[in-house]
């Protein structure tokens, strides 16, 4: 059984409209109940904006044609999700046939290939992580005529994930998709009792470390929205509260990065690679670790 307590990070995610020869038609995606925020492409995109000309209200049913959606799945529960979201859309959209076509792997990655080889899909995910990177170098085409054009309310979304996708010149480049807090998730047959502080997570790390089937006390991400949460629980920073001034040699920051790697010299944490598996949620899943910091996402697939 898994349990969550209180979280100690934050990620976003979202669906941004890519910068390709093909034109996006304006979404009503992101008013589905579902909420997926997708903006299909269409090849009949100039009669959509005929209509909002005409003064005429938005009509779904105008738009036409194919858009190939991709993406990351952490889970079959994930991807069930997302097939109610895009069955809901269709009703929405009958003339729009959405190809999804999720990466495997890493996803970022995945999609530098494409960037690079002019074969990317007409609405993909993008992290928070770098999205910003990826308006700067022109990879996500601004929403905001669609978004006009088709009436989404834009206040149903949550300023401080929409803000992320925003560009310098304040145009909108994204949707937020979703959004969690990182929370400590861990096997309650395992660990009856949750530490709440650093050294209590020390403690029964090493209480558990080579217990018969365990491969590592703890599961721990690579990603600095997993690592950082230590890096800032300790005291330490990336920036100054002006963000003017860098703060990651100072002597806080130095040793909660110690802190952190030595959960690793000491065989108390293990990446998901290293154990074995394709993500920590896995880890938990099969008992391979016994605790893991992740979003609401794990549930159920951790199972």
């Amino acid at each position: 059984m898994r349990r969550f307590v209180a979280g100690c990070s934050a990620v976003i995610l979202a669906i941004a409209a890519c910068s390709s020869s093909s034109t996006p038609a304006p979404s009503g995606a992101a008013a589905t109940p579902a909420g997926t925020g997708a903006s299909p492409a269409s090849s009949a995109a100039s009669s959509a904006a005929a209509t909002a000309a005409a003064g005429g209200s938005f009509d779904p049913s105008a738009i036409s044609g194919t858009a190939v959606l991709s993406g990351w799945q952490s889970s079959p529960a994930e991807g069930n999700a997302l097939t109610q979201t895009l069955l809901s859309f269709q009703s929405t959209y009958p003339n729009v046939k959405v190809d999804y076509q999720p990466l495997g792997g890493d996803y970022a990655a995945g999609m530098a290939a494409k960037f690079a080889s002019k074969d990317v899909p007409d609405v993909f995910y993008v992290d928070a992580g770098y999205a910003n990177q990826w308006i700067d170098q022109g990879y996500l085409a601004p929403l905001d005529d669609y978004i006009a054009k088709s009436g989404v309310d834009m206040s149903q979304f949550f300023p401080g994930y929409a803000s992320i996708f925003k560009g310098a010149d304040g145009k909108v480049y994204g949707l937020p998709k979703d959004g969690n807090t990182i929370g400590m998730a861990y096997n309650s047959d395992l660990v009856p009792t949750p530490p709440k502080t650093m050294d209590e997570l020390i403690s029964l790390a090493q209480s558990l470390k080579g217990k018969d089937g365990l491969k590592a006390p703890i599961c721990l991400s690579s990603g600095l929205d997993r690592g950082l949460a230590f890096l800032y629980a300790q005291g330490g920073s990336l920036l100054s509260d002006d963000g003017k001034t860098e703060q990651i040699d100072s002597d806080a920051s130095k040793t909660a990065v110690q802190w952190y790697m030595d959960l690793f010299k000491n065989g108390l944490g293990m990446s998901a690679a290293d154990i074995g598996d394709d993500w920590c949620g896995t880890s938990l899943g099969k008992q391979h670790a016994a605790i893991t910091f992740e979003g609401g996402w794990l549930d159920p697939a951790g199972s």
